[in-house]
């Protein structure tokens, strides 16, 4: 089942909207689970070895596919660890679903 698609927009901006949702989602949770533990931004970085800078981007959901503030899998499991919660408490809601098109530079890859 996909998503339904946003009128009057190509792919590849699709695809960027969706991953500002999610990088604001994910950002928010990150934000709460610091903040249930008690934790400042610049201890859970020294816990994870990412910079206090890094940690703001990543809960102001500020970082994108493109930009080194990309959150990835082995960023999210240290993020998780120093805040001794499970990864998936970080990450968004409906990080379970695949979105409905794929950037130019996925298609590219995935063309025979």
């Amino acid at each position: 089942m996909h998503g339904p698609s946003l009128p009057d927009r190509e792919p590849d901006q699709e695809v960027d909207i969706e991953w500002t949702d999610r990088a604001r989602q994910m950002g928010a949770r990150l934000r709460q689970a610091r903040l249930r533990v008690g934790l400042t931004q610049e201890q859970v970085g020294l816990r994870a070895g990412i910079s206090r800078n890094h940690i703001h981007l990543l809960e102001t959901g500020r970082s994108s596919p493109t930009l080194e503030g990309n959150p990835r899998i082995r960023m999210i499991y240290k993020l998780a660890a120093a805040l001794n919660v499970p990864p998936v408490e970080l990450l968004p809601a409906d990080a379970g679903v695949v979105p409905a098109t794929l950037s130019s530079t996925e298609r590219k890859q995935r063309s025979p």
